[in-house]
């Protein structure tokens, strides 16, 4: 009679155990359906999120894994994909290429949308993305460098920097979508522009040497300029404005800067990123 006391006894001692082994193990991470797990990258950009999101989460891992795939993430000093679910925790002003570092602070009430990014009122919000051009630099350098930014309103033909930092009258990096029918550029030199019929998509501009401008727009390259690099700014790159006033009244979704990025990496992000903001059906750009 001890004996068959004693089994029941067993089975229950090794549903208990098993139990605590259970409650004992460390969190899961976030799985993707469809790949098993997030890549580390977006992992952790996920786990530096105080509020996670619940929507579009396996699409923001895919632009990762395309940004990575085309090159374009090994380049990056910043990423900023301010086209979140939320911003109630600063989730929107996180720096993908190194969360933790370089997040943006919201001057002035900045206004968020959700899905869409930050918009600029013209006067006197922006956001500061705490990174000094010339000494917190990593990738980016005076003669091999792209500045990118994703704006959503169409109609701007003003003043209006979407991205800048200036120190002195050559020392700037920044982007005007369109001032006076053209888009502008200043990566590390003087501005020079190439016409443009709107202020909204992709805008990149990239430096691969000490005497040229790239421009393109919506992955597609508008030609090139002559313009010699003359030296990095030395304060912080800021959105939506730039050092010295521009304010702008675009909204914009995404950002990166870093190293010079080529023809087929330019146009691999912007394809990436479209895909991205189409799937929230935020685009902007007509298929």
């Amino acid at each position: 009679m001890k004996r068959l006391l004693i089994i029941p006894l067993l089975f229950i001692f090794a549903i208990c155990e098993s139990q605590t082994i259970i409650n004992a193990s460390p969190p899961l991470r976030v799985i993707a359906a469809e790949e098993g797990g997030y890549c580390d990258e977006y992992q952790a950009v996920y786990d530096a999120m105080t509020n996670k999101p619940t929507t579009y989460v396996e699409n923001q891992n895919t632009l990762v894994e395309e940004l990575k795939t085309a090159g374009v993430w090994a380049k990056r000093d910043l990423i900023y994909v301010f086209a979140q679910q939320t911003n109630d925790d600063g989730e929107a002003l996180l720096n993908w290429a190194n969360p933790g570092t370089f997040t943006c602070t919201n001057v002035s009430a900045t206004l968020f949308t959700a899905l869409e990014g930050f918009t600029g009122d013209g006067s006197a919000d922006y956001l500061n993305t705490n990174w000094n051009v010339s000494s917190d630099k990593d990738n980016y350098a005076l003669d091999d460098a792209t500045i990118a930014i994703y704006c959503r309103v169409s109609d701007i033909n003003a003043e209006q920097y979407a991205i800048g930092a200036v120190d002195g009258s050559n020392y700037v990096a920044s982007i005007k979508p369109r001032y006076a029918g053209e888009f502008w550029i200043d990566v590390n030199g003087p501005g020079s522009s190439k016409a443009v019929d709107g202020s909204d998509g992709l805008f990149v501009g990239v430096r691969t040497n000490s005497t040229t401008h790239t421009y393109y727009r919506n992955g597609s390259s508008l030609g090139t300029t002559a313009n010699n690099s003359t030296g990095l700014p030395n304060t912080d790159l800021l959105i939506l404005k730039w050092t010295d006033g521009g304010y702008t009244t675009n909204q914009v979704s995404f950002v990166f800067v870093g190293g010079a990025l080529t023809d087929t990496e330019v146009a691999d992000m912007f394809t990436a990123v479209e895909k991205y903001m189409d799937a929230m059906s935020k685009g902007v750009v007509t298929p």
